[in-house]
């Protein structure tokens, strides 16, 4: 029984390589999409991520970058829409995670958190925005944390905690 398709849907999913973000590829991907998996060059998650949609006999693509950066999202952006086709669904996942007492943490490992978990999803909303609206349709899902509006006990998370509440 399908609950739902999302066949001819092309997908972007930042943060792809690990985690919560190669659980939505791959079941973007069981639904029909043909996902472009973006994320840091760290190990080899995305590679991983991207095989195991292949496996489904979907299309993927694996895109190299940070989130941090306008010009690696717009890069990323084009390309799907040049070797997939028209960007439909974004999934803005990327994020960093961090402890540390707030009354000793520096400024720039706050600017650094907060470029990723924060601006990087305004950076990416944008970029997907940009061509979506051009065709007057697609989504965008912005993923966050319980972290937001929880707080972990002991483990020093006053400045992921509010990244993620933001």
């Amino acid at each position: 029984m399908t609950l739902f398709s999302l066949e001819n849907e092309i997908a972007f999913v930042t943060g792809a390589g690990a985690g919560i973000g190669a659980g939505i590829a791959i079941g973007l991907a069981e639904a029909g999409a043909d996902v472009a998996c973006f994320g840091h060059p760290s190990g080899d998650g995305l590679e991983q991520t991207a095989e195991a949609i292949r496996k489904l006999g979907r299309r993927a693509l694996v895109q190299v970058g940070s989130v941090s950066s306008s010009e690696d999202i717009d890069r990323a952006v084009a390309e799907i829409e040049a070797k997939l086709g028209p960007l439909s669904i974004g999934v803005n996942n990327a994020g960093i995670g961090g402890a540390g007492k707030a009354e000793e943490l520096d400024v720039a490992t706050w600017e650094h958190l907060y470029d990723i978990n924060v601006t990087g999803v305004f950076r990416s909303c944008q970029a997907e925005a940009r061509v979506m609206m051009t065709r007057g349709r697609g989504s965008i899902i912005n993923i966050a944390s319980m972290s937001g509006t929880i707080v972990n006990r002991g483990l020093f998370q006053a400045h992921y905690n509010s990244s993620k509440a933001a």
